[in-house]
């Protein structure tokens, strides 16, 4: 079986994809790994910053919104299953792997984290956001490729996560979200570019610790 982890990127993000090229070069997955990313930057710099690694396939494409990037991605992508892993955020050795494993046991439509962890870069601050129903980011999404094919993301700018499990709920009520609070697998970072301003999470908020392999892989990329 293939997974593929899909990545949109917009312009930018080349000191986070440094980091993200490392999280999925450390991915400790029983499956075989595809790694897609959909670039619409002015220019394709971030080519030169990717592993020589066959598994990783990049994709140049003219200005594109988020709705269509994420299309764009599942469709150079090959995998059985399609993992978000975003521009802009970490994940964890085991986060690909734990994600299949609780996707395939739900037997859902649409599965993600329950909860996630951010990382406020002007404040260098931890904090944990906790969905308080059912819906899951865009950051962390499970499906498999007949789902994609079968609701496809809108051709919008924002919010086109949500909008693609709205769709999966209202056909078949098909989407769950691991609650599991650790080991955390995902720190989503808040920067002045973020599609979606962490801030408004603020109030639903608690303070969070950095996890011990987030800090590793910082340490890493800055000593660069």
């Amino acid at each position: 079986m293939l997974i593929s982890c899909v990545t949109p990127v917009h312009v930018g993000r080349l000191d986070f994809m440094r980091v993200l090229a490392k999280c999925f070069m450390w991915q400790e997955c029983l499956f075989d790994l595809e790694w897609v990313i959909v670039d619409d930057s002015p220019t394709d710099a971030i080519r030169d910053l990717l592993p020589n690694d066959s598994r990783i396939r990049y994709q140049h494409v003219p200005p594109c919104n988020i709705g269509t990037a994420r299309n764009l991605c599942g469709e150079y992508s090959t995998g059985d299953y399609l993992v978000h892993m975003d521009s802009d955020d970490a994940y964890s050795p085991d986060f690909v792997q734990r994600s299949i494993e609780f996707h395939l046991f739900s037997g859902m439509k649409v599965t993600g984290l329950g909860s996630l962890v951010f990382h406020d870069l002007k404040s260098d601050s931890f904090s944990r956001f906790t969905f308080r129903d059912q819906w899951t980011s865009g950051l962390c999404m499970v499906y498999s490729r007949d789902t994609w094919s079968r609701y496809r993301f809108d051709d919008t700018t924002e919010a086109e996560d949500h909008k693609f499990q709205l769709k999966a709920v209202a056909d078949c009520n098909s989407l769950e979200h691991d609650d599991r609070q650790e080991p955390v697998t995902v720190v989503s970072v808040s920067h002045a570019n973020n599609s979606l301003s962490r801030s408004a999470l603020k109030p639903w908020s608690t303070e969070a610790t950095e996890p011990d392999w987030y800090a590793s892989i910082r340490a890493d990329a800055t000593s660069k």
